[in-house]
């Protein structure tokens, strides 16, 4: 090759353009996802077996809707559970919604002009379970709303839960076993039960009408930290929430009963007893009870008698508690207010910041 040959081939080499990365972002591939759901289930659906219910509800995931629907496509039917419908967990991405068609429903006085998703369980009175809805061991991220649940209810009965959300309710109609002589309760004794603990969980804005259990709630043992019991109302029940906390320091904190709303009761608004009780930053304040139904030894507002070294930074502050006469009330004249419609505080030890601030109207 000549000397001129060369030089023209590494001039042609210097001429070529040099290849460039390209300054444009370049795209990922992306993990793959489901999008939310809704599952729909109709009362006419089997509870159990291909279609049913149960296997409905098997095929959710985080920040699916469960829905109830109260008809399909005729006249409202009330759902009939057989048995107590295990409800899955969502996680920290979603909840698991179960969710009804909410009733037109004017509260205090029964009236309901347009029947919601209605929910049943048969041969309550033979078994003796009350419970329509099982919330398991250990379950985390689910939300109940917007559904009528009739002579039935929800509980959390094998191990604690968290992030439990119960709202929007309607709970009606629980009796006792009128076959018994006497008559006797159920299973358990309110359309909200809960035995094993509870955690950053909400019962809230739930109505309780016409439960002749116990309570329209009740919660047994140790393990609510963080839990809110607020602004529900019970109209002509026997009681509104009963709260039994035990075990060691801390075992029990940051509880809030407030906010609720009683009428019609022959029993108390709120009840937090029990020797060798443990609670850490108990609060109980804003709730309005009047109207008793009856006065029997157990009427009162709300009754506080706890003891125990474990109790802590307890707050009963801005409660009204009025016994105006009404239905019902034997002795209109025989206004109890002062005596057995009122407040009972005892034994609290070691209170680290008791506040009391509440009023008789």
């Amino acid at each position: 090759m000549s000397e001129s040959n060369v030089s023209r081939t590494h001039q042609s080499h210097r001429n070529k353009p040099q290849s460039r990365a390209c300054p444009c972002p370049t795209a990922e591939p992306l993990e793959g996802r489901l999008l939310m759901a809704t599952i729909h289930i109709y009362p006419d659906d089997p509870f159990t077996g291909t279609g049913s219910i149960t296997a409905k509800i098997a095929t959710a995931g985080a920040g699916d809707t469960v829905h109830f629907h109260k008809d399909h496509g005729g006249a409202p039917i009330a759902y009939q559970f057989p048995s107590r419908l295990g409800l899955k967990s969502g996680n920290s991405s979603g909840d698991i919604i179960y969710e009804g068609d909410a009733a037109t429903y004017v509260a205090l006085t029964g009236a309901i002009t347009d029947p919601g998703t209605v929910i049943t369980k048969t041969g309550t009175a033979t078994s003796h379970d009350y419970y329509a809805f099982d919330i398991p061991s250990n379950a985390s991220h689910i939300k109940v709303q917007n559904l009528d649940f009739e002579a039935c209810g929800i509980a959390v009965l094998n191990g604690s839960a968290d992030s439990i959300t119960i709202t929007h309710n309607l709970c009606r109609n629980g009796v006792t076993d009128p076959a018994a002589q006497p008559p006797t309760y159920p299973l358990w004794e309110s359309a909200v039960y809960m035995t094993t603990g509870l955690t950053n969980s909400s019962v809230d804005h739930n109505v309780f009408e016409n439960e002749q259990m116990g309570w329209g709630i009740s919660f047994y043992n140790s393990g609510y930290v963080n839990d809110h019991f607020d602004y529900n109302t019970f109209s002509n029940t026997p009681g509104g929430i009963h709260a039994e906390l035990h075990g060691s320091l801390n075992a029990n904190s940051g509880v809030s009963l407030s906010y609720n709303v009683g009428i019609g009761l022959t029993n108390k608004l709120i009840e937090v007893p029990g020797e060798n009780s443990a609670v850490t930053n108990l609060t109980i304040q804003g709730n309005k009870v009047s109207d008793f139904a009856a006065h029997t030894d157990d009427t009162m507002g709300i009754s506080v008698p706890l003891s125990g070294q474990y109790v802590l930074n307890l707050k009963v502050i801005d409660n009204e508690i009025s016994d105006v006469p009404g239905v019902g009330i034997p002795d209109p004249i025989d206004h109890r207010a002062g005596v057995r419609v009122g407040i009972e505080l005892g034994g609290v030890q070691d209170s680290g910041g008791l506040s009391v601030r509440s009023f008789l109207a």
